[in-house]
């Protein structure tokens, strides 16, 4: 499976690289960065092509697309900033439209986006320290990440996407004993990053049961 990983250079990013290199399944690999410098040597001798660009710029995504050919796009775009931004609205209005634009078989790629635990209606699987989070100090994160999300259902037919809402992330160590559900409640408040990552690579690997065309949690 031919898959371009957006905000590769980012922890996340790093993280889904790592697990699909890993994988058991083979995968041409294709990672969108702004700074190549930034990917870890490792990661980037394991991709089949790093190309430089910026996934908010249209132009840019259209020429990775173009070269990529992707089944599968991973958009894992995040900001350490708690203030307002669209940097996830901007960059999913930004690959969606490509998409669009390239045409043929890459307009029909699948799409898995990292949103995060308490963006949209998913504010009440969260438990109350997690909905107290979301409503004040998190608000304007959850407000991208509802703009991205809605990016996506309206440019999408649904069994082309999935949406994936993990609590906040850690660098820990994988357990692989995770939760996933599309509206049952998730209790816990961190998850390693490496196991969403793990998650979404059975996704791509078609090893587990298929998520597609659902907005889920995880935790």
């Amino acid at each position: 499976m031919r898959v371009l990983v957006l905000g590769a250079s980012g922890r996340s990013g790093q993280a889904i690289l790592r697990e699909a290199q890993a994988s058991a399944t083979e995968h041409t690999l294709f990672a969108l960065v702004r700074t190549p410098s930034k990917l870890p040597a490792e990661i980037a001798a394991g991709c089949a092509g790093v190309i430089q660009g910026d996934a908010a710029v249209r132009g840019d995504v259209v020429r990775a697309l173009r070269e990529a050919q992707p089944d599968v796009v991973v958009t894992a775009i995040g900001s350490s900033s708690l203030g307002k931004e669209n940097v996830r609205e901007v960059t999913t209005r930004s690959l969606v439209e490509a998409m669009e634009d390239v045409g043929g078989e890459v307009a029909k790629a699948k799409v898995v986006a990292l949103s995060s635990m308490g963006a949209s209606e998913s504010m009440r699987q969260t438990n109350l320290v997690g909905k107290i989070l979301c409503s004040t100090m998190l608000r304007n994160v959850m407000a991208d990440h509802t703009k991205q999300e809605q990016v996506i259902w309206k440019a999408l037919p649904a069994e082309q996407y999935l949406v994936i809402r993990p609590p906040s992330l850690t660098d820990k160590e994988p357990l692989h004993k995770y939760h996933v559900t599309p509206t049952g409640r998730i209790s816990t408040t961190h998850l390693a990053r490496a196991d969403v990552a793990h998650f979404i690579v059975k996704q791509l690997d078609g090893s587990s049961e298929t998520w597609f065309g659902q907005n889920v949690a995880i935790g």
